[in-house]
């Protein structure tokens, strides 16, 4: 069985309206503000070189496309996404690299350890 629950809303006052489309507007000021820094402070990362930009997981590149998003928007995520994907995608790389390099390492042991053994009992049959 189910059940409904009904209430009754009272529409929003003209007040209540106001308030709200202030409330929207100083949010959007504020993110266009905090945009605003930031994007300064992503320019200023232009000053850098590029083994500077590496030391923290970016690329001249990686500046100049974040600085060309819209002015509305916070290039500093942008970076900061790039530089995630980045160490992602290195870590990976390292990853893969350990794996082949252990599966060698296992082989040659194997291998080895199969040469040696046939050495043994080839030395017990000439004995």
């Amino acid at each position: 069985m189910a059940t409904t629950e009904l209430t009754q809303s009272t529409p929003a006052g003209a007040g209540e309206k106001l308030r709200r489309l202030v409330e929207a507007g100083l949010a959007r000021l504020v993110t266009l503000w905090r945009a605003a820094q930031n994007r300064r402070s992503v320019a200023r990362l232009l000053e850098w070189d590029a083994h500077m930009l590496r030391d923290i997981g970016l690329t001249p590149g990686d500046v100049h496309s974040a600085l060309s998003s819209p002015i509305g928007h916070d290039p500093s995520s942008h970076l900061h996404a790039m530089s995630l994907e980045r160490r992602m995608a290195t870590r990976a790389g390292a990853e893969e690299r350990h794996h082949h390099q252990s599966y060698f390492l296992r082989t040659i042991t194997k291998q080895a350890a199969m040469r040696a053994s046939s050495s043994e009992r080839g030395d017990r049959l000439s004995a």
